[in-house]
C-alpha cells in the first residue's frame, strides 16, 4: 500500500501544473512559443515549447505548414492580379511547425483564373512541395462584402463620390465665415434693400 501511495505521489509531481487553454493561445493559424511549467522534486521547472494552432484551411506536411483562404474577385481585379495580390487576398502564409519561422511561398498558380464569372482553383506552394489549393470566386462586387480584396474596387467605384463630398465640405467651410459676417451685420435690412434695388434696375 505504501509503495502504491509513493508511486501515486511521484506521478502527481510530474503532472504539469500549468496546462494550455484555448484562451491563452492565439486563434490565428501558426506556431507560437509558450511557457510550460511543472514541479519536479519540489522545484518549479519552466520550458519554452512550440504549439501549432491549425485552422480548417491549414495543411501540414512534415514540419511545414501552409494556410490560405478562399477569396472573391471582380473580373477587373482578375485582369490586374499578381502573385503578391493573390497572397494578400487569400491571407496565405507558410511556416515551420518546429519554431514558427516563416517559410516563403514560392509558387502561386493562377493559370485557371479567368476574368469571367465562375469559381476557379488557385494553388499556393512552398519549399518541400507543400501546397494548398483554394477557390477564387469571380463575380461582381457584393455590397457589404467584408473580404480584404473587395476594398480596392469599392474604393475605385466610390472615388468620385468621395471627391464630391470633400468638395461640398470645403465649400461649406469656406462659405461659413462669409455667412456669419453677413447675417451678424446690424445693417442686414439695408444690405437686402440695396441688393433688391440693384437687381430691380
Amino acid at each position: 500500500m505504501k509503495k502504491l501511495a509513493l508511486l501515486l505521489i511521484l506521478l502527481l509531481t510530474m503532472i504539469p501544473l500549468k496546462a494550455f487553454s484555448e484562451t491563452e493561445l492565439p486563434t490565428e493559424p501558426g506556431t507560437y512559443p509558450a511557457e510550460a511549467s511543472y514541479i519536479e522534486d519540489g522545484k518549479k521547472l519552466q520550458k519554452t515549447v512550440y504549439v501549432t494552432v491549425k485552422g480548417e484551411d491549414t495543411v501540414i506536411v512534415g514540419d511545414i505548414a501552409i494556410d490560405a483562404k478562399s477569396f472573391v474577385l471582380t473580373p477587373q481585379q482578375v485582369k490586374k492580379i499578381t502573385a503578391k495580390k493573390a497572397i494578400d487576398y487569400s491571407e496565405a502564409k507558410a511556416w515551420s511547425t518546429i519554431d514558427g519561422t516563416e517559410r516563403i511561398i514560392r509558387g502561386v498558380d493562377l493559370s485557371e483564373l479567368q476574368p469571367s464569372e465562375g469559381v476557379y482553383d488557385v494553388t499556393f506552394s512552398t519549399t518541400g512541395g507543400v501546397s494548398k489549393t483554394v477557390t477564387a470566386t469571380v463575380g461582381e462586387a457584393l455590397l457589404g462584402n467584408r473580404d480584404f480584396n473587395s476594398y480596392d474596387d469599392s474604393f475605385e467605384a466610390s472615388y468620385w463620390r468621395v471627391l464630391l463630398a470633400i468638395s461640398i465640405f470645403l465649400a461649406v467651410i469656406l462659405a461659413t465665415p462669409l455667412l456669419i459676417v453677413l447675417f451678424s451685420s446690424r445693417n442686414i435690412v439695408q444690405i437686402v434693400q440695396e441688393l433688391t434695388d440693384f437687381f430691380s434696375r
